[in-house]
This record gives C-alpha cells, sequence and structure tokens, in this order.
C-alpha cells in the first residue's frame, strides 16, 4: 500500500521551512515531480506556490531549487 505524502515526516533537507504547507508541497513535489501533483497533493493552490517564490523567502527558494534536482 502507498504511504500518503502528506503522512510522512518528509525530507530532512525541509526541516528548516517553518510554514507546514510549504513543507508538505516541497516533499509532494519530490513525489510527484510536477508543481500540479504536488500542488493537489499538498493541497496548495499553483498561485500560493508562485507567491512564496516571489515573496523574498530565501529559505523557501532554495528549497524549491533543491526539491526540483531530487
Amino acid at each position: 500500500m502507498e504511504t500518503d505524502i502528506m503522512e510522512n515526516d518528509g525530507y530532512r533537507e525541509f526541516e528548516a521551512i517553518d510554514n507546514p504547507a510549504q513543507r508538505a508541497f516541497l516533499d509532494a513535489y519530490c513525489h510527484y515531480g510536477t508543481q500540479v501533483k504536488a500542488g493537489a497533493a499538498a493541497g496548495v493552490q499553483p498561485s500560493t506556490h508562485w507567491r512564496w517564490q516571489h515573496s523574498g523567502d530565501e529559505k523557501y527558494v532554495k528549497a524549491f531549487a533543491f526539491a526540483q534536482k531530487r
């Protein structure tokens, strides 16, 4: 049986991210590989991810760049 992405502790690399929705999105992105699927799994709208990317939050931007390489 497949483990739901929202039930696991996620990747240790994202522990520095304080926002649980951001962590969920990053974990889901590593699992699914696309923003659309990650957003659906994490309950995050594409516009929310876009805002996070452009908000000046360097931790999130770096974490997403890391997730893209996984």
